[in-house]
């Protein structure tokens, strides 16, 4: 049976509001955890579509580009390793409810050819469902599943897939600015062992936007809803 494992992120990001529905923008975090240390994640250049944007329902499609900033090809299972080449990305979230919310996230990276590092690293995705409570408009603890999975990359590694229980919560310190805490209990991985009996982490996330339309309906930086 595997350890415990710690992690901490600090996640930016810039949106430019297209108009009321579209926006576009970009996203780099830096990631601290017992097994690799330091790392600067790959960054993300995405576009991000509200085909519903309702009191009561969400939908919010997220195509994109990963792009070659990570300093670790090494994945940790949940989270891809770095990419040495430009990637598209596509995602989605579906969030229902107002008090009591249910939140269901796809994402996907899908590496075509190899990066300066020459590996094409393996395609990844994750989904998670969720169920929330929105306490107030700060406040929203969760809890959930997650199941991610990798396949080979170029070089015949890098194959994973887990299932875990998930929970946390978001703590909206401003419009822009959020707090996260997460914890996740791994069931089930394709490999041999268990790799950790669980890991912890604690986040922040800075979200700054421009342009004139109005953005997620009030919906904040850190609605507990993504991954």
């Amino acid at each position: 049976m595997g350890g415990v494992r710690n992690e901490t992120f600090l996640v930016g990001g810039a949106r430019y509001a297209l108009d009321a529905a579209w926006s576009v923008g970009v996203n780099i975090g830096i990631q601290w955890d017992s097994d690799l240390g330091p790392r600067l994640r790959d960054a993300s250049l995405s576009g991000s579509y509200l085909a519903v944007n309702r009191s009561n329902l969400v939908l919010r499609l997220r195509p994109g580009l990963s792009l070659p900033t990570g300093t670790s090809p090494q994945g940790l299972g949940v989270l891809p390793g770095a990419s040495k080449s430009v990637d598209p990305r596509l995602g989605g979230d579906v969030v229902f409810g107002g008090s009591w919310l249910f939140s269901l996230s796809v994402d996907a990276r899908v590496p075509f050819y190899e990066g300066s590092d020459e590996r094409r690293q393996g395609a990844f995705g994750s989904v998670g469902i969720r169920g929330a409570r929105r306490i107030s408009d700060k406040a929203v603890p969760w809890v959930g599943l997650s199941a991610v999975g990798s396949t080979q990359d170029s070089r015949g590694s890098g194959e994973f897939g887990e299932l875990s229980v998930v929970a946390g919560s978001v703590y909206n310190v401003s419009e822009f600015w959020s707090l996260n805490a997460q914890l996740r209990i791994p069931v089930w991985t394709s490999a041999n062992d268990l790799p950790y009996r669980f890991a912890a982490g604690l986040g922040v996330a800075r979200v700054i936007e421009f342009g004139g339309g109005e953005l997620d309906n009030g919906h904040h930086a850190g609605d507990g809803c993504g991954h």
